[in-house]
C-alpha cells in the first residue's frame, strides 16, 4: 500500500496519511523541500518504467507525477523546482542519474550513466557546493560536476578491484569529508584539497544476511551512525576508531533495510526498521544519548492490524522551524 504518513514530531499529533494516487507500485525514496515531499519509486514489477510524486503537505494530497524510464532508486531536491535522482532496473547494468525540472515536461540532465553491470542506486547533493553531487552504487563511486556532466570530476577509487557495493553515500555537514556504506563497511573519504580515502568501518561479525544500508553524519563530522539490515544502529567515531550499538530493533522475519533521518536544527532523530518507528529528541553522541521519546508502527495504517508492511522511506522535516512550529516528518 503507497501511503505518505505525517506525524508531527514535537507534539505527538494525530498521523495525516495522503493516498498516492494509482501508477506506483513500489516506493523507494523520499525527500522533502519547504511544503512538498517527493516519493520517488517504480510503476510496475513487469516493465522498466519509473515515477516521482509529488504531495503538498499543505494540501495533503498528491498534486503531480512525473515519469522516468527507470525505477526511482533515490531522491533528492537539488534545486526547489528541480530534482536530483539515481535510476535502475533492480540489480540490471541499465543505470543513470539526473536532474529533472518539474516545471517541464523534458528528459532533465543526464548526470551519470552506468557501464555494464555497474547500478546505480544513491546520490546526494554537496551541502555548500550546490555544482557538486555524489553518486554511488555496484562498482560506481564519484563525484560530478553538474556542470560538466557524463565525466566524474572525482573518482572515489583507484581501480576496479577496490571498488563495492554502495547502498548510501552522505556529505559531511560542512562537505569536508564524504561517507559511503555498503554491505560490510563504510568507507571514508577526505574532500579538503585532493580527494584521499581514509580508514573505514568494518564489521566482520555481520553475518551474509547482514550489512550495512544507511550512514548519517554528526554535527561534529566525527561520529557517524550505521543502521544495517539486521535492525541494529552503531554509532562510529572516524578519529579514535570507538564503536557504540546505539539500539538494536526486534526482527520479523527477514532482513530489511534500515532507515535514518536527521534535523540538525532541532537535533531530532528518525530511526526505523520494518514496522517500528523511533524518534529521538534532543539527540547527542556525548555524555549519552538521550532515550527515545516515544514509537509508533506503521502496521496501525493497515487494514489488517496483523499485517505488517516495512517501512520503505523516512524523512524528518528539514525547514529552518522555530521550536513552537510543527515539526512534521513522512513515512512510506
Amino acid at each position: 500500500m503507497n501511503t505518505v504518513s505525517v506525524w508531527d514530531s514535537n507534539h505527538y499529533s494525530p498521523r495525516k496519511d495522503v493516498r498516492l494516487n494509482k501508477g506506483m507500485v513500489l516506493v523507494h525514496s523520499v525527500a522533502s523541500q519547504d511544503d512538498f515531499v517527493a516519493v520517488g519509486g517504480q510503476c510496475s514489477m513487469m516493465d522498466d518504467t519509473g515515477e516521482v510524486k509529488i504531495v503538498s503537505l499543505y494540501k495533503m494530497d498528491e498534486i503531480e507525477s512525473h515519469k522516468f524510464p527507470l525505477w526511482v532508486y533515490s531522491v533528492e531536491f537539488f534545486q526547489p523546482t528541480i530534482l536530483a535522482t539515481a535510476c535502475m532496473i533492480g540489480d540490471t547494468a541499465n543505470a543513470i542519474a539526473q536532474l529533472r525540472d518539474m516545471r517541464s515536461r523534458n528528459s532533465g540532465i543526464l548526470l551519470a550513466e552506468s557501464e555494464e553491470n555497474r547500478g546505480i542506486r544513491t546520490l546526494n547533493c554537496h551541502p555548500t557546493n550546490r555544482n557538486l553531487i555524489a553518486i554511488g552504487g555496484d562498482d560506481v563511486g564519484a563525484i560530478f560536476d553538474v556542470r560538466k556532466p557524463l565525466i566524474p570530476a572525482v573518482q572515489l577509487w583507484d581501480n576496479s578491484a577496490d571498488s563495492g557495493y554502495l547502498h548510501t553515500i552522505r556529505w559531511s555537514p560542512n562537505g569536508k569529508y564524504l561517507a559511503a556504506s555498503g554491505m560490510y563497511g563504510i568507507d571514508i573519504w577526505n574532500c579538503q584539497g585532493s580527494v584521499t580515502r581514509n580508514k573505514g568501518y568494518h564489521a566482520p561479525q555481520l553475518d551474509d544476511l547482514t550489512f550495512f544500508n544507511q550512514c548519517l553524519w554528526m554535527d561534529d563530522e566525527e561520529n557517524i551512525l550505521s543502521g544495517d539490515t539486521d535492525g541494529v544502529i552503531h554509532v562510529w567515531n572516524r578519529k579514535n576508531d570507538e564503536k557504540m550499538m546505539l539500539k538494536s530493533y526486534s526482527r520479523d522475519g527477514y532482513p530489511d533495510d534500515f532507515q535514518l533521518s536527521y534535523n540538525r536544527i532541532h537535533r531530532q532523530l528518525a530511526t526505523g526498521y520494518q514496522d517500528q518507528i523511533g524518534i529521538w529528541s534532543h539527540f547527542q553522541i556525548e555524555p549519552k544519548p538521550d532515550i527515545i521519546s516515544y514509537q509508533m508502527i506503521t502496521r496501525e495504517i493497515l487494514d489488517n492490524p496483523d499485517e505488517v508492511i516495512p517501512l520503505a522511506a523516512l524523512q524528518l522535516d528539514q525547514s529552518d522551524q522555530d521550536e513552537s512550529s510543527d515539526e512534521n516528518f513522512s513515512i512510506l
